[in-house]
């Protein structure tokens, strides 16, 4: 009992307040120390103050005094909490405690003070307002805002770099002693961090946070408040703290050779092959970037990277032959990353190599015509006659022979021959003046039931002969009368040829007949006169001769 009023005694003098008398004692009829006394009636009052959370029930608290205090006279409490919570000794007026008080749920007491006569009852001074304030003794913990918290910093940042900021709260009195000053240390992760002791902000200590070795770092934080009647109080939180990612690691590739074949058919565009490269970056921080270190492949090949996967992907941009000298491609390619921060970047070489060989394959392709079509002249009096030849090659090694047909043409007249040379017999320019076929050239192999085989346009051009006589344009049959005068025209006639006009050709007009009554005038066609008056030989009547 003496400690504990002696710790009492200790606070009471730390916060400048006499808070406690000392107990009573009924054989020396003592009081307990009076202090900041003023006189208001006959009221002679403390500053009624006790210790928070007191556990030897029940506790003296303080004393009512009255200068109107008799022999019959007693002590009462009156208030919500009177009677209950606070009890007083009627003949002395001590004020006892009989409940475990907690000045974080409530600090002050309200009460009223009486004093009556215990016959009458009746009040021998007017009642009197009070109040039993609690003196905090550091009972709580600082606790934290959050059970844990989450925070992220980019890797490889510099030191003293903001992370977060995390705070605790004690629920003691702040004005007592610094119950509720919180002060912030690191149990764990103080090689990395470090704290702001009275703010909480916690601030990068390493500049080598690398992710790739570990994306993120668990610290334990610890809030303590200061000592207090009870001694101090601590707690703990735990924060997470994620290592965002920069591009600061170049890509490598993943073999030191790639091989990839590929057949000559295959089309610009389309692609040759894929080479994989490791970077230990996240997606979103990769930008390889692959060149050719030498050569002239940039005219066959370009190299294209996925965003996704990083990946270098070759691209074909000419066509490729296998029968050609540029049938093996060997080739070294280089892969970097030019965005990437050589301040911040964990490997001294900036770019990583690898060799690539393309080899093409042979495809069996169909034999090549020497024209991409065939235009050939035969006139058409010709009875039989080599007009000409076709000519296909197997490009493919080793040739293979060709032999070749008319796939199109079902004119009899036109004979294509195996070996691709194109006879005619007896054409008429005048029914067909052109004539066009399609010659097939296939390959002659045996071994392989599926002939590879092309095909060309073959156009005959038939020459005219002149082999047709003229012809009148129609048949004439023009009248005449009798007593016609001479010299007057009759009809004028023209002729046709189906033979090919060439310009400026012209008809030669003649009587077939010696001697008749017309004579023929060769001017633009043929005009009939009457050299003499035709006389009507048959009949009365004068009349109209054919």
């Amino acid at each position: 009992m003496m400690k504990l009023l002696l710790l009492h005694l200790l606070v009471i003098i730390n916060i400048y307040h006499v808070v406690q008398c000392t107990k009573y004692n009924a054989q020396q009829d003592s009081q307990p120390i009076q202090t900041n006394r003023r006189v208001k009636r006959s009221w002679l009052w403390n500053q009624i103050t006790t210790l928070e959370e007191q556990t030897n029930i029940p506790y003296l608290i303080g004393t009512l005094q009255s200068t109107k205090l008799t022999g019959t006279a007693k002590y009462m409490l009156e208030g919500e909490y009177a009677n209950t919570l606070f009890r007083v000794k009627e003949s002395t007026g001590d004020i006892y405690g009989y409940e475990r008080l907690d000045r974080e749920l409530k600090a002050q007491y309200n009460l009223t003070a009486l004093l009556v006569d215990k016959i009458t009852m009746k009040t021998l001074e007017p009642p009197e307002m009070f109040s039993i304030r609690l003196i905090d003794i550091n009972d709580n913990a600082p606790a934290f805002t959050q059970e844990s918290y989450n925070a992220s910093v980019p890797e490889m940042s510099a030191t003293d770099v903001l992370v977060t900021t995390i705070t605790a709260v004690d629920p003691d009195d702040p004005t007592v002693a610094g119950h509720a000053k919180v002060t912030y240390k690191l149990l764990q992760g103080y090689e990395h961090f470090k704290i702001n002791e009275n703010t909480g902000e916690i601030y990068t200590l390493s500049s080598s946070l690398d992710r790739e070795e570990k994306a993120s770092l668990e610290v334990i934080v610890q809030a303590k408040d200061s000592p207090g009647l009870s001694g101090g109080f601590s707690s703990s939180a735990t924060v997470i703290i994620q290592l965002r990612d920069i591009n600061d690691n170049f890509p490598t590739f993943t073999k030191k050779q790639y091989t990839f074949n590929v057949y000559e058919n295959l089309r610009v565009g389309e692609v040759v092959g894929k080479m994989l490269v490791e970077d230990i970056d996240e997606p979103q921080n990769r930008n390889a970037k692959y060149t050719f270190m030498k050569g002239r492949y940039e005219q066959w090949f370009q190299i294209k990277s996925n965003a996704l996967t990083n990946e270098g992907i070759i691209i074909l941009k000419k066509p490729l032959n296998f029968e050609s000298s540029d049938n093996v491609f060997k080739m070294s390619i280089e892969v970097t990353d030019p965005s990437i921060d050589l301040r911040v970047a964990k490997k001294q070489r900036p770019s990583s190599t690898t060799e690539v060989v393309i080899n093409v394959l042979d495809v069996d392709e169909p034999p090549e015509f020497s024209s991409p079509f065939y235009l050939f002249e035969a006139k058409e009096d010709e009875k039989q006659k080599n007009i000409g030849f076709v000519s296909a090659t197997d490009p493919d090694s080793p040739k293979k022979p060709i032999w070749y047909s008319a796939t199109t043409s079902k004119d009899d007249r036109i004979i294509v021959r195996e070996n691709g040379d194109i006879y005619i017999r007896s054409l008429d320019r005048e029914t067909n003046a052109w004539h066009n076929l399609t010659v097939t050239a296939e390959e002659i192999d045996p071994t392989n039931p599926t002939k590879k085989a092309s095909s060309v346009d073959v156009y005959i051009k038939v020459l005219d002969v002149n082999d047709n006589a003229p012809e009148f344009a129609e048949r004439y049959a023009p009248r005449v009368c009798e007593n016609t005068a001479n010299d007057l025209a009759i009809i004028t006639i023209s002729a046709t040829d189906k033979d090919e006009m060439v310009p400026g050709t012209k008809f030669t007009y003649y009587s077939a007949e010696k001697e008749n009554n017309f004579t023929v005038v060769d001017n633009h066609g043929i005009a009939l006169f009457f050299p003499a008056r035709l006389q009507r030989t048959h009949g009365k009547n004068s009349g109209c001769v054919l």
